[in-house]
């Protein structure tokens, strides 16, 4: 598929639609949304750091215990994707506006 090299696309981790699997498995979809949902919010100046840490441990602790001691859900997945990609769109708008502006 056209997404593999930056997403596993393993069907148990990805929703479908209509019968047909997303190209992007779970996390990459809420991934995905979260950064479009947070382009409308986003401002030139980044927020502290501090925003985008909170924002990942949800994401990094879901995947790194799946890993190890249970089996995620893809809901939970979406969830974390959904706040990881929120929170990342900011600083990655404010460092596009920054460098347009040097």
């Amino acid at each position: 598929m056209f997404f593999s090299p930056i997403c596993h696309q393993i069907p148990e981790r990805s929703f479908f639609f209509f019968g047909h699997q997303l190209p992007v498995c779970a996390r990459c979809t809420g991934i995905y949304f979260g950064a479009l949902l947070g382009s409308f919010f986003a401002q030139k100046k980044a927020p502290p750091r501090l925003f985008l840490i909170a924002a990942l441990i949800p994401l990094v602790l879901d995947g790194g215990t799946q890993l190890f001691f249970r089996e995620s859900i893809n809901v939970l997945r979406l969830g974390t994707g959904l706040l990881a990609g929120f929170a990342a769109i900011f600083y990655v708008y404010a460092g596009l506006f920054n460098s347009e502006n040097e």
